[in-house]
């Protein structure tokens, strides 16, 4: 485990830990407070990978010390440095080094790593960035030799107005959040004809478009939210937009969804949206992705999939297809991060650095990926149904029944078992909720059908 942890989660959880490793007295906020004490080896790899730039500062933000994490949860690091890399491919290409290196001392924990100059994230907290802000809500600081942490973290700048909301943000230019909600919306305009992937573009744009408005009529700028939340005057449309977005979600699960995200992004290439054809190609290669993970008993739906992929499914397919996942997908995450609402990377001044439509189609990003998604698929692994209506079936495996479920009641076979959704659901199962129960239980194998479906009564589950 990369943080042994002691003592009892509070409302809000900020901890220091020394840089030697030994727990320091924690900086609560709420009523008590769990200290957590790295693997030594962890700052070890970061100072190795980084030594050229003198680290002066390492904290974990995020799911782990808010007490959030679930199985796939990654562990947020933000590193600072007094110097690094002005090229921001270059800078990159340090995150996957250090992961690298820690699967290299036998620390498997999907990680993902933010790098920034000291004097980038002064200045980030200078321009009224919600950056810091988001960073602030739960930490664990492992070193903060120069102090930057410290003086930057929860300084009253901005008002918190919302889970991830504020007000008081000047770093976000809102001529550029209306031009990407009408980049989106000409998006789906092109993608008529893609009914399963055009509805997430209508409703970018629509959830875009109503924060842009609230961030200038209210000051309020909201990192994440529905647009049920960003929009008082959300109607009968939008809802039913937002219906057709998770059920063309869904769909992106189901077979031959790899072939129809391929010509979305050839489509979209010939047309000059590279960003959002590289969206598309991407996610192409990640269906097949994800299929391997979920057929070798892993169960991610989002997150560090590059990541979790190499370590846990990457001797499914041949080295030399692992090796470019390796090397394509992990800049391909890195450059959409950079594309849409917000991004973690900063420029000099402290705002946020995006990715231009000329960096989206450099690189040979769009054939590299092209050409792993027809890896994938000349080479499709067994063992693996996706169904539109009773869900995943992944076989030869040992499974419980779901949640709290009396699976001594239930006289189902062993292999395969049927995982039993512990309350009723008024539609099919679909392949997505499917995996999320996956997820949540560690499913490793079976079926997923509601009570009603398998036959059983709805009165044995507690």
């Amino acid at each position: 485990m990369l943080f042994a942890k002691y003592g009892a989660y509070g409302s809000v959880t900020n901890v220091t830990v020394a840089p030697e490793g030994a727990c320091s007295a924690p900086a609560l906020s709420g009523s008590a407070a769990a200290a957590a004490r790295p693997d030594p080896r962890v700052e070890q790899v970061i100072r190795d990978v980084l030594r050229d730039f003198g680290v002066c500062g390492i904290c974990v933000f995020g799911s782990y010390p808010s007490g959030r994490a679930g199985a796939y949860s990654d562990y947020d690091f933000t590193v600072l440095c007094d110097r690094l890399p002005d090229d921001v491919g270059e800078r990159e290409a340090y995150s996957p080094a250090i992961k690298d290196a820690l699967r290299a001392v036998g620390i498997p924990d999907i990680c993902a790593f933010n790098l920034y100059t000291a004097d980038e994230f002064y200045a980030s907290k200078a321009v009224g960035s919600w950056l810091p802000e988001t960073m602030a809500k739960a930490y664990w600081i492992i070193d903060d030799r120069k102090g930057v942490f410290g003086n930057t973290f929860g300084n009253g700048l901005l008002r918190r107005v919302g889970d991830f909301a504020w007000e008081g943000v000047r770093s976000e230019n809102p001529a550029r959040l209306f031009a990407l909600a009408d980049r989106y919306r000409r998006t789906a305009a092109l993608l008529v004809g893609f009914p399963d992937i055009r509805p997430y573009f209508a409703y970018e744009s629509e959830r875009v478009s109503a924060a842009a408005r609230s961030y200038v009529s209210t000051g309020a700028f909201a990192t994440r939210g529905e647009l049920i939340e960003l929009d008082p005057g959300f109607g009968p449309g939008a809802a039913a937009l937002k219906i057709d977005c998770d059920r063309a979600k869904e769909n992106c699960f189901l077979p031959g969804a790899d072939l129809a995200q391929r010509d979305a992004a050839r489509l979209l290439a010939e047309a000059g949206f590279y960003r959002d054809a590289l969206a598309q190609a991407y996610a192409s290669v990640r269906y097949w992705l994800l299929r391997r993970l979920w057929s070798s008993g892993s169960y991610p739906i989002d997150g560090e999939v590059t990541q979790i992929f190499l370590r846990d499914a990457a001797s499914t397919c041949p080295v030399e297809v692992a090796a470019a996942v390796r090397r394509v997908c992990y800049k391909v995450e890195q450059v959409l991060g950079r594309c849409g609402y917000i991004s973690f990377d900063l420029r000099p001044d402290g705002r946020g650095e995006f990715t231009s439509e000329e960096e989206a189609a450099s690189a040979g990003l769009l054939d590299g990926l092209e050409s792993l998604r027809s890896s994938f698929a000349d080479d499709a692994p067994s063992g693996l149904e996706i169904r539109a209506e009773s869900g995943v079936l992944v076989p030869n495996g040992a499974l419980a029944v779901a949640d709290r479920a009396r699976s001594d009641e239930i006289g189902l076979p062993e292999k395969p078992l049927t995982l039993i959704l512990s309350k009723e659901e008024s539609r099919p199962v679909r392949p997505l909720a499917a995996v999320r129960v996956a997820n949540r239980i560690g499913m490793r194998s079976g079926t997923v059908l509601t009570p009603r479906a398998a036959g059983l009564d709805a009165s044995i589950f507690f």
